[in-house]
């Protein structure tokens, strides 16, 4: 009987054992199952609007428990494009990615990008109507190619027109509405010892923006290049003649229009929104060697017509999905980007960065508009939502943009040789789309 209750005992100790070892390995099944899928998002993202981005990413992470967005930023958008095109060749992209949009067209050739259409509108993670509506139109578009939706909208600014309101009320000058008007006040400017206007490097995407609102975008939707036609020889000697006679100043290679600005004596200032909280930032700080004695008092407003209209091309960034990624991933991926996309994300964004909200609701907000009474000079990049387009973008853009931006750079040094420059562009830009649109065929 002693033998029969050991043998028992033996045997329960057993079956214990391989109860509990049973038990252990689902414990660490489960463990393992729940363990959140990892989103690798890289970006160009530093400073404040690091730090910014950082939080609405914890707050996400926070938000549920399938997945964990993990960021990685290279600082600007050469260095992250260069390291996109690195991992593509050795399959270590990312999930998630920011881009500027002119760079969608030369990914989904590359064959690089997933779609983001079946999840915008399928399944129950699809946008809602009310939420697709809710997106500016132009702001969408710039994610869109070939009928497909390959990015949403994140980061987005306007061009706008700066003013230093100090100079103009001591000089008894006046905010310009046309581009006639802001040359005479220029020539004004000028003669009182003022620097009268200035831009950045390239005033590539001011010459866009007067073009498109005359109908001569240099690439348009059906991909006809009219940069070397009559109405843009004019705009270009325009701006030409205007920089040979002193009217307008270029920033420096690698700076803005706001490296003179802030200085205090120049008295227009084209450039991108992104740029108000820089001016905010300069407008309290002490002074130094490099700013006049006064504080920076300034203002904003929509860019001066041109040919009777005042449009403006978009700049900024947006966010794609590479196909590299699993499903789970992907999946992951896109209920992020519909977490920014919500009104509390949008506007604490908006808020935080100085571009503009990317979405009605978050605009209309009683915190934004609340914030927009204490930030007025962001009311003209709000303003100019409405005359916003998307540059027309096409595989190959990058190599014509690096064309364009060279021959802007021989045209300053040379102003004799615009209309030929010019004209070998247009042949440039024309050789780009066509050689792309042969290999796609």
């Amino acid at each position: 009987m002693r033998k029969y209750s050991q043998s028992a005992k033996l045997i329960l100790l057993i079956w214990g054992v391989l109860l509990l070892a049973g038990c252990q390995h689902t414990v660490a099944g489960k463990a393992e199952s729940t363990k959140p899928v990892e989103i690798t998002y890289w970006h160009r993202m530093t400073g404040s609007w690091a730090k910014s981005q950082q939080k609405l990413v914890n707050e996400f992470n926070r938000s549920q428990h399938t997945y964990h967005v993990v960021t990685k930023s290279w600082g600007s958008y050469s260095k992250l494009n260069k390291k996109i095109k690195q991992a593509s060749k050795k399959g270590t992209l990312p999930v998630l990615a920011q881009t500027p949009y002119t760079n969608i067209a030369d990914y989904v050739a590359a064959d690089l990008l997933q779609p983001l259409d079946q999840m915008m509108y399928q399944g129950k993670q699809a946008l809602s109507h009310q939420e697709l509506i809710d997106i500016n139109p132009s702001f969408l578009a710039t994610g869109q190619y070939n009928g497909k939706q390959y990015a949403m909208p994140f980061s987005i600014s306007t061009r706008i027109l700066y003013y230093n309101q100090a100079l103009l009320d001591e000089y008894q000058l006046q905010v310009p509405t046309t581009w006639d008007e802001l040359l005479a006040t220029a020539a004004k400017a000028k003669a009182l010892g003022l620097t009268p206007i200035t831009m950045d490097h390239s005033p590539d995407l001011e010459l866009e923006s007067m073009a498109f609102g005359i109908n001569q975008q240099p690439v348009d939707a059906q991909l006809h290049v009219n940069i070397n036609t009559a109405p843009n020889q004019v705009l270009a000697q325009m701006i030409t003649k205007s920089e040979q006679n002193g009217l307008i100043k270029m920033a420096p290679r690698d700076h803005s229009f706001t490296y003179d600005f802030v200085k205090g004596r120049t008295v227009f200032g084209f450039g991108s929104s992104s740029a108000i909280p820089e001016l905010q930032q300069a407008a309290v700080q002490p002074q130094t060697k490099h700013q006049a004695t006064s504080h920076l008092v300034w203002g904003t407003t929509i860019l001066p017509e041109y040919g009777g209209s005042s449009t403006n091309v978009l700049a900024g960034n947006d966010l794609v999905m590479f196909k590299q990624a699993s499903k789970e991933q992907r999946r992951g991926a896109w209920q992020f980007m519909r977490f920014l996309l919500q009104k509390k994300q949008v506007t604490d964004w908006s808020m935080a960065s100085g571009y503009v909200p990317v979405t009605g609701s978050a605009i209309q907000s009683k915190r934004y508009q609340a914030w927009l009474k204490a930030a007025p000079q962001y009311h003209a990049a709000i303003r100019s939502i409405k005359t916003s387009f998307k540059a027309q973008t096409f595989v190959g853009y990058s190599l014509y943009r690096q064309t364009l931006l060279a021959t802007i750079t021989s045209v300053e040094a040379t102003p004799e040789a615009l209309s030929q420059r010019q004209a070998e562009l247009q042949t440039v830009a024309e050789n780009v789309i066509t050689a792309h649109q042969q290999a796609d065929n």
